[in-house]
């Protein structure tokens, strides 16, 4: 769940893979005072520690 300030973003959930891929997993429109469910799915290609970043 994500809330933003102001009055409305795109919420986007990014993993950065070991090997430097990113690979989008989730987006949603936030409103604000608003909580926003952020949905989605991926299927990684290759195992190992990866870094989740949100924009």
């Amino acid at each position: 769940w994500v809330q933003v300030d102001g009055e409305k973003a795109t919420v986007r959930a990014i993993f950065k893979t070991a090997e430097g891929q990113y690979l989008r997993a989730g987006e949603v429109g936030a409103r604000s005072g608003c909580w926003s469910m952020l949905k989605g799915g991926f299927s990684p290609r290759s195992s190992g520690f990866s870094q989740l970043y949100f924009e």
